[in-house]
């Protein structure tokens, strides 16, 4: 099983768009919608794989059998499957007269909307519950009828004078009513994770609480009790990233939405981060966004 983690694709966002056998039917940057998705065969899909986006798929029609994190799921009309971005996926099988309607989404896209409420909204996504929900007849088609709204919102995003709210709030009410489902549907995920996942998913668990005031590999090292060399190499197995590129993914995330989304100075922006001062805010911030923290904000500020 080690092998495969170590050996599985990462399937980027970017690699879902330019598919020529997934016919996506509206996409704004970090996210894809799809509400008449029909058979498809995409190689990557036959082998173990990651993604580095969530997925969230409702079968309308036809049967599809896929594999989570090596446990086998047999979907039919009104399944619903939950598919976080690192989880190992496999496409098994897939009828010819399936269809799907489902969107994907990268971490990215998720966390600059509603980094404030992360740990709430992504509860039912995370590892500990079974990933397949097999929905009643109302909740199937309560789910179907918000993609076909994300569907028209989407397309409108640039055209509408407030496109951009009305396609985030229709966005924010899939992930709410998926949370108040998942008081009904989700499971616990009763497959024996190993000790390498387990200790990955707390070490994610910690940074998402810590992460504004914390940055050392170190410090969240010796709170899991492991040497930071064996979390990094642990870390980079299992999700593709190390650790402190985790942490680095969630400094920068809090940092476009403060930016984006608050009246906040940047001096003001780089104390809440626990940064030592404004220019290593700005150096930092541009060696992974390529613009400083000013240049960013004003591009936001013309959409």
């Amino acid at each position: 099983m080690a092998g495969k983690k170590q050996t599985a694709n990462v399937y980027k966002h970017a690699e879902l768009l330019q598919d020529t056998e997934i016919d996506v039917q509206a996409t704004i940057p970090g996210f894809a919608v799809n509400c008449n998705l029909q058979y498809m065969d995409i190689p990557v899909f036959r082998n173990n794989f990651r993604s580095d986006f969530l997925s969230i798929i409702l079968v309308v029609k036809g049967s599809l059998t896929i594999s989570i994190n090596l446990e086998e799921h047999i979907m039919t009309p009104n399944s619903l499957l939950l598919a976080t971005p690192h989880a190992l996926k496999q496409v098994i099988a897939m009828d010819e007269d399936t269809v799907l309607c489902g969107i994907s989404a990268t971490v990215e896209f998720i966390g600059k909307i509603f980094a404030d409420k992360m740990l709430d909204l992504m509860n039912y996504f995370s590892t500990k519950y079974c990933p397949h929900w097999q929905l009643d007849s109302k909740d199937a088609a309560a789910i179907a009828d918000i993609f076909d709204i994300m569907l028209h919102r989407t397309k409108a995003y640039n055209t509408h004078s407030y496109g951009k709210e009305l396609f985030y709030h229709a966005f924010a009410t899939l992930l709410y009513e998926l949370a108040g489902m998942g008081q009904k549907y989700a499971k616990f995920n009763h497959a024996d994770f190993s000790r390498k996942e387990n200790l990955v998913m707390a070490f994610t668990s910690n940074v998402q609480q810590h992460f504004r005031k914390q940055r050392n590999v170190q410090a969240f090292a010796e709170q899991l009790h492991v040497t930071p060399k064996y979390l990094t190499e642990t870390v980079k197995e299992i999700t593709g990233n190390t650790a402190g590129e985790i942490i680095d993914q969630f400094v920068i995330l809090e940092a476009k939405r403060m930016l984006s989304d608050t009246p906040l100075s940047i001096l003001q922006i780089a104390e809440e981060l626990n940064f030592s001062d404004q220019s290593f805010f700005g150096k930092y911030f541009k060696r992974f966004v390529g613009h400083s923290p000013k240049e960013y904000r004003q591009i936001q500020r013309k959409y």
